[in-house]
């Protein structure tokens, strides 16, 4: 009978420790709306492995999010009638955050845990959401003008809470939600250049908390003193519409009870809660009239625009590169704003400058942008960079304004191609004088060897004897005469070929050897700095064409001016590595389909 019982107690035990079950926790009440509300779900009786898998409904309003899990394994040991038995727990604590912004009742599960073919599930959870009570020790306010702006006009913004001092003495922590940040597929939010900041402030927004620098200071009103910590931004709007801007709130835990800590500093005991909301604000956006827009308009919007232009340098030929540099100055947008196309009307003529495709990428710095931009002067008459009009969208006025740079004056000679130290023109060879063709020509077998056939006596033999004499008799000296055959057949071709090489024009041979020293300076091109290996790629490009002239094509001046805004950029933009591969093969594959296409 004492063996049943103790069998008995024993399965029970066991039975016991082998019972799965889950339960819901969460903070004590009260629970406040917009406050993350921390859920846990505890789970025993499960084993480590494998792992488990937790299923929820979400809720009827609001967001349930998991937080994480936390695992845990305790082991304990018994002895009963001198018999040891280990027994092992598991627990899994999974967190969530229930996020609800309205006040009210709501309820949250089952949860439903499932490891292999075991599952359980739990109760549902109820909650009453309160409304944090507001003080009128407190305010926050979101502070930018009401009045209808333009897409990519600049508006201050200013963002302010303030604290009574009897609030802040008791002050445990703080809360502060600004959703409008938030919206930045609507929005741009920049820092002020002039925004004096000396304290962190951390906002907390939908995509995560935001650190700000801010500025604090004391205020007396009504004979009370105020604490005011203002932030200040400048929102830029990408779209048009009637855009709403959400309240920000300020959430703030005050201390009610306290004791001092061994430092002889407060902790607070029992706390209380207070919340303050500004008001849902409207922001009307207007798009730029697109109808009267001028084409040295590039997005600037604001007032007092200027542009500055210098050049690299002023005397230049007919196709060389001139880097024109841009300082674009006023009081707007000057983070997002651009460059009009240098073709445009008010800009460069097109006739006499040729300007690279695309957007012009810049640079904003110290309250300036900057752009560099290569152009090329094609007309030989042009005797300077004419005034250069920028356009941008005043908001105030409700009109576009332009502002022109300066003239740069210029000084434009003829082409020239190629160095004379690079190449020798084949024009010049072309041209010499028959009587000095001759001479060359006459001299060229002396240079050549001695494979040549004039003086040979070849005159038919007409001893009969000779002639006649038995075959038979010379049969040993048969393989000496064919080899004497062949080897005179063998000097007449080697003779044939060396009188066609030295037929080939001088002029001919010279052009081959400069194509050849062409390509090799490219292929020896990979082992310079980019730079000096664009520059060198250029040059041979260069006396490759004049060898050419008949196939110029797009895709070579595209290559040459590629090469020369590489060789020509400033030198902070300069790579010191050498040239890529695919660069230098582009340039190759061009030059010999040059000389497949001439011959």
């Amino acid at each position: 009978m004492r063996a049943a019982c103790l069998f008995l107690l024993v399965w029970v035990a066991a039975a016991a420790a082998a019972a799965q079950t889950v339960s819901v926790q969460t903070t004590a009440a009260p629970h406040y709306a917009g406050e993350p509300v921390e859920v846990h779900v505890v789970v025993q009786g499960f084993e480590e492995d494998p792992a488990l898998s937790v299923v929820v409904a979400s809720p009827p309003r609001g967001k349930l999010i998991a937080a994480g899990v936390h695992p845990s394994v305790s082991t304990s040991i018994s002895i009963v009638n001198g018999q040891m038995r280990r027994t092992k727990e598991v627990t899994f604590t999974f967190v969530y955050q229930l996020q609800v912004a309205e006040p009210g009742p709501i309820e949250i599960g089952p949860f439903a845990v499932t490891q292999g073919s075991a599952s359980v599930t739990s109760r549902s959870l109820r909650l009453d959401l309160e409304t944090l009570p507001s003080s009128d020790q407190m305010t926050v306010e979101l502070d930018f003008q009401d009045t209808p702006v333009y897409v990519g006009e600049r508006v201050p913004i200013a963002l302010r809470f303030r604290l009574t001092g009897r609030l802040r003495e008791n002050l445990h922590q703080y809360s502060l939600h600004v959703p409008f940040f938030a919206l930045t597929e609507t929005f741009q939010f920049l820092e002020p250049p002039d925004a004096a900041g000396t304290t962190k402030i951390e906002i907390q927004t939908p995509n995560g908390p935001l650190a700000v620098m801010g500025s604090a200071r004391e205020e007396k009103r009504g004979g009370d003193t105020y604490l005011i910590v203002e932030v200040r931004r400048i929102a830029v709007p990408l779209r048009a519409g009637s855009l709403e801007i959400p309240p920000a709130t300020l959430d703030v835990e005050e201390g009610v009870r306290f004791r001092r800590d061994l430092f002889g500093g407060r902790r607070p005991t029992q706390i209380r809660k207070w919340r303050s909301s500004d008001r849902t604000r409207r922001l009307s956006v207007k798009q730029i009239p697109a109808d009267r827009t001028p084409e040295s308009f590039a997005g600037a919007v604001g007032s007092g625009f200027s542009l500055a232009v210098s050049a690299d340098r002023t005397v230049v030929k007919v196709g060389e590169p001139i880097a024109l540099h841009f300082e674009l100055r006023g009081d707007g947008n000057l983070e997002t704003a651009a460059l009009p196309r240098l073709d445009a009307e008010g800009l460069l003529p097109p006739d006499s400058f040729r300007v690279a495709d695309g957007e012009i990428p810049g640079r904003f710095e110290d309250g300036v942008k900057r752009f560099t931009a290569m152009v090329r002067v094609m007309d030989p008459d042009v005797n300077e960079i004419p005034a250069l009009e920028y356009s941008w969208f005043d908001p105030t006025a409700e009109q576009f304004q332009s502002a022109t740079s300066r003239p740069i004056a210029l000084s434009v000679g003829d082409a020239q191609m190629i160095g004379a130290a690079d190449v020798q023109s084949a024009e010049r060879v072309l041209e010499s004088p028959a009587s000095d063709l001759e001479e060359r020509t006459a001299r060229a077998p002396s240079r050549a060897g001695s494979l040549v056939l004039t003086g040979a006596d070849l005159a038919i033999e007409r001893n009969a004897d000779l002639l006649l004499r038995d075959a038979s008799a010379g049969s040993r000296n048969g393989w000496a005469l064919a080899g004497l055959y062949a080897g005179s057949v063998l000097l007449l071709v080697l003779a044939q070929f060396d009188r066609r090489r030295r037929n080939v024009d001088p002029a001919i041979v010279a052009r081959r050897r400069r194509v050849e020293s062409g390509l090799r300076r490219i292929r020896d091109a990979s082992n310079l700095p980019a730079p000096e290996a664009a520059a060198e790629i250029a040059r041979a490009m260069r006396s490759l064409l004049a060898e050419t002239p008949g196939v110029r094509c797009p895709e070579i001046d595209a290559l040459i001016g590629e090469c020369d805004a590489r060789s020509y950029a400033p030198a902070a933009d300069r790579d010191p590595a050498p040239i890529d591969a695919a660069f230098q093969q582009r340039a190759l594959e061009l030059a010999q389909g040059m000389m497949e296409s001439e011959s």
